[in-house]
């Protein structure tokens, strides 16, 4: 209703990666670099929002004003760990500023389409201890104008169109999506397939033999050892797919895996409105809708050394494929490849962000 204040809630993407704060420093991984552009994206944005207070479309009251100096506060932090973690600071910094400033133009954007008013923002949950999944979440509060309701958003920045979900295994795959029964039934299928275990220790023998080959720089033995674990692992990716495909199939159907696989996305519910920001070096577009984020009628494909996770509408919402054999590895992607971009020069926005 007119003059009704609302909370929405943007989510942080869940992911399995563990990285702990207090080692920051000394953590040049690409784990930690996504994870600080993450918080630093989000804490831009919000500082973003408030920078724009007196504008179209934000009119930050009382209630939220005094959180700009704390915004002002973790913007600084993050800037000062991202300096500490990346030797190529003004790119890295460059990339997460554009992707923030066409979030904030988005988030204004579209609030003043919805005839409202964003009032005030803050970021919620900062602890950072637990690792990457308790990254940042954003709270932004409209003040409604209208009578139409804002959606939530789900706040990401990518650098590709082809979006990691996260790294994990057979086993674990069937926890995220199926939980503890249908992780110790694809353990036990695969320590029951006597073949599959032969297949393993080859590629073990094989792996250990590279391995070996590398630390005595003997290039010959290297090349050698590096086509027969190739050739060993060959047959081991496809049976694990099948494996991990035969148990959770069942499952596919059922109203908990329909709810895992939106949390694994990074999603609260279907009704959920992402926003992700795909910035490069280069260019920047923003990009608002999943390809096919329908979940009311999902089915399981199996093929070759992927698991498709499918839409009703026949597109491919999440890939799961296997690798390194032996290892047990897997890697779930999202694309959003092919989804047109949100045009922002259409927004009200009158200002430059």
């Amino acid at each position: 209703m007119p003059g009704q204040k609302t909370i929405i809630k943007i989510p942080a993407l869940k992911t399995e990666n563990r990285i702990e704060y207090m080692n920051l420093k000394s953590l040049l991984s690409e784990g930690a670099v996504e994870a600080i552009k993450g918080n630093y994206n989000e804490a831009l944005t919000c500082q973003y929002l408030y920078n724009n207070d007196g504008s179209a479309g934000v009119e930050i009251t009382a209630e939220y004003k005094p959180v700009k100096s704390e915004i002002d506060g973790i913007v600084k932090k993050w800037d000062n760990d991202l300096k500490n973690a990346v030797t190529n600071y003004k790119e890295v910094r460059s990339i997460i500023d554009r992707g923030s400033k066409d979030m904030t133009k988005y988030l204004i954007g579209t609030t003043i389409q919805q005839d409202s008013l964003i009032i005030g923002a803050y970021l919620d949950n900062l602890s950072f201890q637990g690792g990457v999944e308790f990254k940042a979440d954003i709270m932004v509060a409209v003040m409604k104008e209208g009578k139409k309701i804002l959606d939530a958003y789900s706040l990401k920045l990518y650098s590709t169109k082809s979006v990691n979900l996260f790294n994990s295994s057979p086993k674990g795959m069937a926890l995220i999506l199926a939980g503890d029964k249908a992780s110790n039934e694809v353990e036990a299928a695969i320590a029951g397939d006597s073949r599959l275990q032969k297949l393993i220790d080859n590629a073990k023998t094989a792996d250990k033999l590279y391995q070996q080959a590398k630390k005595d720089k003997d290039e010959k033995s290297k090349k050698k050892y590096f086509e027969e674990r190739n050739a060993a692992r060959k047959p081991i990716n496809p049976r694990l797919a099948e494996i991990t495909f035969k148990v959770l199939k069942p499952y596919v159907k059922t109203a908990s895996f329909s709810e895992n696989l939106l949390k694994a996305l990074g999603f609260t519910d279907k009704d959920t409105k992402m926003l992700m920001a795909v910035t490069t070096d280069r260019n920047s577009v923003i990009i608002d809708k999943h390809p096919d984020l329908d979940v009311s009628n999902i089915d399981m494909v199996l093929k070759g050394t992927t698991i498709n996770i499918v839409g009703p509408t026949g597109k491919n919402i999440v890939t799961f494929g296997f690798k390194e054999g032996e290892k047990k590895k897997l890697a779930a992607k999202v694309s959003f490849s092919g989804i047109e971009p949100v045009d922002l020069a259409s927004l009200p926005i009158v200002d430059e962000i």
